[in-house]
């Protein structure tokens, strides 16, 4: 039995050889997180990059029913726990050409529910068509968030009792606004949708309407602001960057046609950055 003064050596010298593994194996599979921080109920995704060291072209297939792309993921500070998943992970056959590498980018939405907050690493390996021969990535590692409520109501939905709430979350240091649908009923987190960066000079404007959608509009920048509908469903409706105008204060109104935007006109981006090099061009 090895001495417990050896152990952090021990460590550092099987993550030497997985290291090695992957620089001499015939592929090296790269799994990166596309941000650290996500939204509890957003989509999680994850960048996978695969690269081709041998000179042969290598085919990815299912054996059977093994498929040839395995995720596990487990929650940190549980005791490395792992997540069972809610459907079976089906990728497309891939083939790689000697010195090739191809990157996609996928979401864990679809294989597991990811009930709450917490930290949680993914693991990608790939398997060979020998049945074999395995090659695995670094743990990906990303944090699920809660957020802060701004604005909730709760609602009744075909016979479910649902609460729609607008939250700010912070994502690289940048103030996010999500539209938050949570089961009452369950307490679980039905979907979270992302609807801008927010510059919380001042609360957001929120209001919903007869089909208990969620009209939110926020400042975005000191130039415009975003005005963005969510449903029920927690997917996002729609969005639009806006301007003010008119001198009158911008704010949200239901008419007889529905909820609209007042004091502010659709923004631009390309048109505001022509406008403004016509207006500097000289008159000859």
């Amino acid at each position: 039995m090895y001495h417990r003064k050896y152990y952090p050596l021990l460590a550092v010298f099987g993550l030497v050889l997985l290291l090695c593994s992957q620089a001499f194996g015939q592929i090296v599979v790269e799994l990166k997180e596309t941000r650290r921080d996500f939204m509890v109920g957003e989509p999680v995704t994850l960048k996978l990059t695969l690269h081709n060291n041998s000179d042969e072209t290598i085919a990815l297939r299912d054996i059977g029913e093994m498929p040839w792309l395995f995720l596990r993921v487990t929650q940190r500070g549980a005791g490395n726990r792992t997540i069972s998943p809610i459907a079976r992970a089906k990728f497309p056959p891939m083939t790689l050409k000697p010195g090739q590498s191809l990157a996609h980018t996928l979401s864990l939405k679809s294989f597991y529910n990811f009930v709450g907050e917490g930290s949680y690493s993914c693991t990608a390996t790939v398997c060979m068509q020998d049945g074999k021969t395995t090659f695995s990535s670094m743990p990906a590692r990303f944090d699920l968030i809660g957020g802060s409520a701004l604005w909730s109501q709760q609602v009744h939905v075909k016979g479910k009792s649902l609460r729609l709430s607008v939250c700010c979350m912070h994502v690289g240091g940048k103030a996010f606004l999500f539209g938050q649908v949570v089961n009452e009923d369950t307490r679980l987190v039905v979907a979270s949708v992302p609807l801008g960066q927010f510059l919380n000079f001042a609360a957001p404007r929120c209001m919903m309407d007869g089909g208990k959608n969620v009209h939110v509009l926020f400042q975005s920048n000191t130039s415009y602001f975003t005005y963005a509908v969510f449903s029920p469903a927690g997917t996002r409706v729609s969005s639009q960057l806006m301007k003010r105008a008119g001198g009158v204060p911008i704010g949200l109104v239901a008419t007889g046609s529905g909820i609209q935007v007042a004091g502010a006109v659709p923004y631009v981006p390309e048109k505001e950055a022509e406008e403004g090099r016509n207006a500097n061009e000289r008159p000859y």
